[in-house]
């Protein structure tokens, strides 16, 4: 900002352009790997939350773009396993959904989580637009959203309004699947471990970038850095079976 100042010629020097700036210290997240993640879902006595959890994993979406897909809507295609991620503009009835990045963009469904899915589908009440919602959850959201839109604040909705309590029985299933970790453990893990998984078994850059909704590669960086971890015990497993060890 102060050289940008300096080029207009609003200040005559930058007194901050010796000052180095500091690195940030690397925030680690736990990677959760399949076995932990079955676990999750034994330990995981509701299916809307199995569901919940297998379409991060399964299909790297991030939290508010899961609590946003409605039952009837052009998100989910069972018939093709696929699931479709858009930008929906707000209805008196309905708050808006807009995507990070503002890019639309389809991801194809694993089987294990289209089935989940379709099971939710069923099962879920009528009366509630979103699939990963409760009808009394519903309620509580629709009353918010009515106010802010009378109060005329409809345009500081965000998606996540739309949950609650999700990361304390998130962290219950861990704890009763025997997760103990020190590192971060939060929802938002399951989409990098989906990103992790995916990068460690040849998954490029451009794919990964599609897939997740990443704008910049730059993100990446920190699950390749991950993937890479696993990658130095393969390397060295390697050279010991060329070895003879």
């Amino acid at each position: 900002i102060f050289n940008k100042a300096l080029e207009w010629g609003s200040v005559r020097v930058n007194v901050f352009s010796n000052i180095k700036q500091i690195k940030p210290s690397r925030k680690y997240w736990h990677r959760i790997t399949a076995d932990e993640y079955k676990r999750i879902l034994e330990n995981t006595p509701s299916l809307r939350e199995k569901a919940f959890y297998a379409i991060q994993y399964g299909c790297g979406l991030r939290e508010g773009e899961a609590l946003n897909i409605l039952i009837h809507s052009q998100c989910l295609d069972f018939e093709n396993n696929m699931i479709r991620l858009y930008n929906r503009p707000a209805t008196p009835d309905i708050p808006p959904f807009t995507l990070k990045d503002k890019e639309a963009r389809t991801i194809t469904m694993p089987k294990p989580v289209a089935d989940l899915l379709k099971q939710l589908y069923k099962e879920h009440d009528p009366d509630c637009p979103f699939l990963f919602m409760t009808i009394d959850r519903w309620k509580i959201v629709k009353s918010k959203w009515d106010t802010m839109r009378k109060d005329g604040n409809a345009k500081k909705w965000q998606n996540h309004h739309l949950g609650n309590n999700m990361i304390r029985e998130f962290k219950k299933s861990c704890a009763r699947a025997g997760i103990k970790t020190h590192e971060k453990l939060m929802l938002h893990c399951l989409r990098k471990s989906w990103a992790c998984n995916l990068a460690e078994n040849g998954i490029g850059n451009k794919t990964l970038l599609e897939l997740g909704g990443w704008s910049d590669v730059r993100v990446l960086d920190e699950f390749y850095s991950k993937a890479s971890d696993a990658n130095k015990k393969k390397a060295v497993e390697v050279m010991d079976r060329l070895m003879g060890e």
